[in-house]
């Protein structure tokens, strides 16, 4: 099963848009604002063989303010984009990694939704 190992965002003032890379090749947009593809492209965040993306902290408001990634050791992405919004924290449940993002407007807010696949299972040597 391909897992993420790497995440890219676009940002400027809010988030633009996150791509999630896997190992088959493989590589998932999810915009944020517009057709994300505006703001500046901002330091790729890898992840470690054996790692997986296990939370998401943000701040969203009328748009995706901020995105910051945690993978299942503890270890954290830089925080992408910039002030403003609510603080929200998804965590996926045991077992379960994250591998992607969905949004949705209600209310003139922006709601952000984690996708999620079984965990890779570490290889045993």
């Amino acid at each position: 099963m391909p897992v993420v190992i790497s995440v890219g965002v676009r940002q400027g003032a809010w988030v633009d848009s996150v791509r999630f890379n896997f190992t088959n090749g493989i590589s998932k947009l999810y915009s944020f604002y517009e057709d994300g593809n505006g703001g500046r492209a901002a330091p790729v965040f890898m992840v470690s063989p054996g790692e997986y993306i296990s939370e998401v902290r943000g701040r969203a408001g009328d748009h995706l303010h901020m995105i910051q990634f945690v993978t299942q050791g503890g270890r954290t992405s830089s925080q992408y984009g910039g002030q403003g919004g609510v603080y929200f924290d998804l965590k996926a449940p045991a077992g379960k990694a994250i591998v992607g993002l969905r949004s949705l407007r209600g209310g003139g807010n922006l709601m952000v939704f984690m996708i999620l696949e079984d965990a890779p299972v570490p290889s045993v040597r």
